[in-house]
């Protein structure tokens, strides 16, 4: 089975409401702003790498320093 790799965007408010998109940080900044209003508090950038169309979940925990590169792995359990 093939892998792909996406850039997933995630922008948060103070309130816990995110907007995310494929494109960048800008538009997912737009796109909590136009559906929650209110500013981006946090931007973060996710580097998915998966196989497709397989169906998988997982968590994540992003750390609370700003600007370090974390690798996080997840595997089917």
């Amino acid at each position: 089975m093939s892998k792909q790799i996406f850039e997933v965007w995630l922008a948060v408010n103070d309130d816990g409401d995110a907007g995310m998109s494929l494109e960048g940080g800008d538009e997912a900044r737009e796109a909590l702003i136009n559906n929650y209003g209110g500013a981006a508090v946090r931007t973060v950038k996710l580097n998915v790498q998966m196989a497709v169309p397989e169906v998988f979940e997982t968590e994540v925990e992003v750390p609370d320093e700003a600007g370090e590169t974390h690798e996080v792995k997840a595997e089917a359990a």
